[in-house]
């Protein structure tokens, strides 16, 4: 009897701690799926490569990058443009005419000779054929150019060795396909009267862009393509017909100390000139000019490097406009 008393009672006891073990559970614990706040939550979209079109080119854009069409003298200008991720990484490309792409390929690559070798490959069917150099900061940067169905095109680039494997999906997606021969053609609105075009005036060089130096306003005549634009100080470009390079910018010294510091022992003919209100000195050798004129407190020097000519210098003077006038 005492052994039934102590069975029943050992049962009774399990099933109080069942009940107590599960009563606790429903009490204590929270439901992780409805109390607790929903975590944000955000698709990871992989980017796609664009391709894309400027002037007669189309290039495919890689994830993240961008196409920049022009440059820094003319947003417009469809010989130039540039496949972007940022100002350290970039393809620049320029299609100016054979002997200018060869003249600045050239010229850089005198200039860029840190850790400098060769470099060639074909993408996309077409032979590019450059020059590799370091930044001298552990990262590399080309330059390279090639033909593309029959017209030539320049590259530039930074952020990328030339064997990286974006270079090959950017250059081997290049090509050449000239919006003139898709146009269709157009006729002129009934009704309307064709424009009548004003004849320049006789000698009247024709300017096509101003900018604005330290003292003076000048224009940049026809014919002409900016190399640097460093504006106020310093402003290269190229006569695009002779190739002659013209740098002009401001200075402290005396106009005499410029001109025989530039010519150095150059033989020149020094003469005085006045032009549009301002008297220049001019220094002339061979196709070789430099010319200054006072400024106030400065001299504004100009200088054409070489295939000069009195027309060309005399064009170039026209365009200046002190500032204040």
């Amino acid at each position: 009897m005492k052994i039934k008393k102590m069975l029943l009672l050992f049962a009774v006891i399990c099933l109080c701690i069942c009940v107590c073990a599960c009563g606790g559970s429903d009490s204590e614990e929270p439901d992780a799926q409805t109390d607790a706040p929903a975590a944000d939550v955000t698709e990871e979209q992989t980017a796609e490569p664009k391709t894309m079109s400027w002037g007669d080119w189309t290039v495919e854009v890689p994830a993240d990058f961008e196409l920049k069409g022009g440059d820094v003298f003319d947003e417009n200008d469809t010989r130039y443009f540039s496949v972007k991720k940022s100002s350290f990484s970039y393809f620049d490309f320029k299609a100016e005419g054979e002997d200018r792409i060869m003249s600045n390929y050239n010229y850089n690559k005198e200039t860029y000779t840190n850790e400098q070798t060769d470099v060639s490959g074909s993408f996309g069917g077409n032979d590019w054929v450059g020059f590799q150099y370091g930044d001298g900061y552990g990262g590399y940067g080309f330059e390279a150019y090639t033909t593309v169905d029959g017209e030539m095109i320049r590259v530039s680039s930074a952020g990328f060795a030339f064997d990286n494997e974006i270079v090959g999906e950017v250059l081997g997606s290049l090509k050449y396909t000239p919006v003139s021969a898709e146009a269709p053609e157009t006729t002129e609105p009934a009704g309307e009267t064709e424009p009548v075009e004003e004849e320049p005036t006789e000698g009247a060089p024709v300017y096509v862009k101003i900018i604005e130096l330290k003292d003076v306003y000048m224009g940049i005549p026809e014919g002409y393509t900016e190399k640097k634009d460093g504006t106020p100080s310093q402003y290269v470009m190229d006569n695009d017909e002779t190739g002659g390079r013209i740098s002009i910018w401001n200075s402290s010294g005396a106009i005499e100390d410029e001109i025989a510091s530039i010519m150095g022992s150059i033989d020149y003919e020094l003469r005085e000139e006045t032009y549009v209100g301002m008297n220049w000195s001019i220094a002339v050798s061979d196709g070789y000019y430099c010319f200054g004129t006072q400024l106030g407190d400065n001299v504004l020097v100009i200088t054409i490097d070489y295939g000069g000519t009195d027309e060309e210098m005399e064009s170039l003077i026209s365009a200046i406009t002190p500032k204040g006038e």
